[in-house]
């Protein structure tokens, strides 16, 4: 129980140090470039971004409604009790797993924020303001 709380203060400790860091960067999500879908175009110019990203969420929405119909029939099935009792076990090994996974990629997402808008942004702003005088003192 006490490996628990301190194991629960360094993570609370580790989460202020990214949260105080991350809030030390100075961009935001309005400086972010985002390329124009209709100006691409895929298969010998068939089909243009748009569309294609259009069937792509066509195709996660029809995954979606096909997955939802088989659970469910899949749920109204009758089962034994000592299955029933092994599908509980393997469901909570994976929410414990998934949840692990979560905390992990919520950690490297921070970390990137912190290193590429923290220090890499102000670092690219400083040299081409370098650069920039160098070219305007020639």
């Amino acid at each position: 129980m006490l490996k628990t709380i301190f194991q629960f203060r360094k993570l609370a400790a580790v989460f202020i140090f990214v949260i105080a860091l991350a809030s030390l960067s100075f961009a935001s999500e309005a400086n972010l470039i985002v390329l124009n879908l209709a100006s691409v175009s895929f298969f010998e110019n068939a089909v243009n971004g748009k569309m294609l990203l259009m069937f792509g969420f066509f195709i996660c929405a029809f995954g979606l409604m096909s997955g939802l119909y088989h659970f469910l029939s899949i749920k109204n099935l009758p089962v034994y009790n000592s299955m029933k009792s092994i599908s509980e076990l393997i469901y909570e090994t994976y929410k414990t797993y998934l949840v692990t996974q979560g905390k992990f990629i919520i950690v490297v997402a921070c970390d990137y924020k912190i290193v590429y808008f923290g220090l890499l942004q102000h670092h690219r702003n400083s040299r081409q303001l370098h650069s920039s005088v160098v070219w305007n003192e020639n």
